[in-house]
């Protein structure tokens, strides 16, 4: 079981993005969080708060160039140490997660589950922050865009 939600501050609190009503004040400094549990082990939660656009590029574009190939992807948080690491299984039908934040939390997921619920995340914060900041940096309708062929390398893996 998997569950992955992004949030955004709007007047320090966290909102949901699917609940996101008004604009995006300062689309420079876009803070937010991603919450993701896997088999009930929470490995983000919203304490980890960040920068959640710069965050969500480089979960996308780790998964493009490295977990979909088969490859290992480690990054760290735009603004915090906290370490987020993607290992697909040599036999490519898991992904074992882990996260580096005052200790180390992991889990591991089927590799479909998988791309199934952060694919569809990360399609639904760029959808939603692209509507609610239509100032937005390029990079976020170029990774939006990297989204489907991930989802068919995935699912011809």
């Amino acid at each position: 079981m998997i569950f992955v939600q992004s949030y955004m501050f709007m007047d320090d609190r966290l909102v949901p993005v699917h609940e996101w009503w008004g604009p995006v004040v300062d689309q420079r400094y876009i803070a937010g969080a991603l919450e993701l549990h896997i088999n009930r082990v929470a490995l983000l939660t919203t304490e980890m708060d960040d920068l959640i656009d710069q965050l969500w590029g480089y979960i996308i574009s780790g998964l493009d160039e490295h977990v979909v190939n088969g490859r290992e992807f480690r990054t760290l948080f735009p603004d915090q140490p906290i370490e987020l690491c993607l290992s697909p299984s040599s036999d490519g039908k898991s992904i074992h997660a882990s996260v580096d934040c005052n200790g180390i939390r992991s889990a591991v997921v089927g590799w479909s589950e998988f791309f199934d619920a952060i694919l569809s995340a990360g399609e639904l914060f760029f959808r939603q922050l692209i509507v609610i900041a239509p100032g937005c940096k390029p990079w976020h309708k170029e990774t939006a865009a990297l989204i489907p062929r991930i989802r068919t390398m995935a699912r011809l893996r």
